[in-house]
């Protein structure tokens, strides 16, 4: 239902309209590939208020008799500094800017032959608000009449597409250059066919297309280091799957529990590269993201590849000047 989702802080016009401290393009597949990665099961079906059924079970289906709906989605399921950052934020102005999609063919999966649209009847955005003892009201002001510079630092989700693969077994796809600082902690890649702006597919899926073997490049250094020898049409993906499980104990250092089963990665396959062990010694300008993948068969037409980088980032902010800027 929306483009884009951009969190501001304070309406200083640096870019085009305030200082843009997190956003999220296409949060519909965003947040999909960011869930299969992160969540388990008990937090998958908490999520079902906010209309996130990955086993179609549940899902709210709607008729000419049933007509609304309704949904409560935490801003940590679309956003990076929601998820990361959970101190407070003083005396600062907050905007959160939702950018309707032209079409809503994606949000929704019908077999009739008539399209649907979705008309937003009204939204809130809930904020906690901390109440503070007088200790520490004091030593809030301390810190606002010294302008002390507060430091807000989280993991960003970006997203980038490929809207047409070539129709062969290979593909190169250079996709961004950034600076030293902002290297690429995380890329996770991630194929559709013919499920962009197409109403009877389940735009929240992912095909494996066939995939033999996928690595990224930062410069010279390739990840991962050998290649993953993937015979998906012979149920041979054991290295694809070991790689997507390792993500949440890298990422949350916790004990992974995945949300997908070995059987189920099949059909909805998530290739996650961990670049998270590189060489920070070594200094370089820039760094340019490469990906190479190969696939059993030719890329079929109609076939979309996305790729979700997860990099650090800071942001300083002033809370009595009000300035705000990107140190990563």
């Amino acid at each position: 239902m929306f483009e884009q989702i951009r969190y501001e802080l304070n309406g200083v016009v640096i870019d085009f309209n305030g200082v843009v401290i997190d956003s999220c393009l296409k949060p519909g597949i965003t947040s999909s590939i960011k869930a299969y990665l992160s969540l388990n099961d008990n937090e998958s079906r908490s999520l079902q208020m906010s209309g996130w059924a990955p086993s179609l079970d549940n899902i709210p289906t709607f008729s000419t008799d049933k007509k609304y709906f309704s949904a409560a989605i935490p801003l940590k399921f679309l956003l990076g500094f929601a998820e990361d950052y959970n101190k407070i934020i003083i005396n600062a102005s907050q905007e959160l800017i939702l950018v309707r999609s032209k079409s809503d063919d994606n949000s929704y999966k019908s077999d009739g032959t008539k399209k649907a649209t979705f008309e937003i009847e009204k939204i809130e955005w809930r904020v906690p608000h901390i109440s503070v003892n007088d200790e520490s009201r004091m030593k809030l002001l301390e810190i606002l009449r010294n302008d002390k510079p507060i430091y807000i630092p989280f993991r960003k989700w970006e997203l980038y597409e490929l809207p047409a693969l070539r129709t062969t077994k290979d593909d190169i796809w250079s996709i961004k250059s950034s600076t030293n600082l902002e290297k690429p902690r995380y890329v996770i890649v991630a194929f559709q066919n013919n499920k962009k702006d197409n109403y009877k597919a389940d735009s929240s899926v992912f095909d494996n297309s066939l995939i033999t073997n996928v690595r990224v490049y930062l410069n010279s250094d390739s990840f991962p280091y050998n290649n993953m020898n993937l015979e998906i049409s012979k149920d041979r993906y054991v290295t694809a799957y070991q790689m997507y499980v390792a993500f949440q104990h890298s990422y949350y250092n916790r004990t992974p529990q995945p949300l997908m089963d070995y059987v189920q990665f099949k059909d909805n396959a998530l290739y996650v590269i961990d670049c998270s062990k590189q060489n920070d010694a070594v200094k370089t300008s820039t760094v340019d993201l490469k990906i190479e993948m190969e696939s059993e068969i030719p890329f079929k037409a109609g076939t979309v590849a996305y790729c979700l980088i997860l990099h650090d980032t800071i942001v300083e902010y002033t809370p009595l000047s009000g300035t705000v800027k990107k140190i990563i």
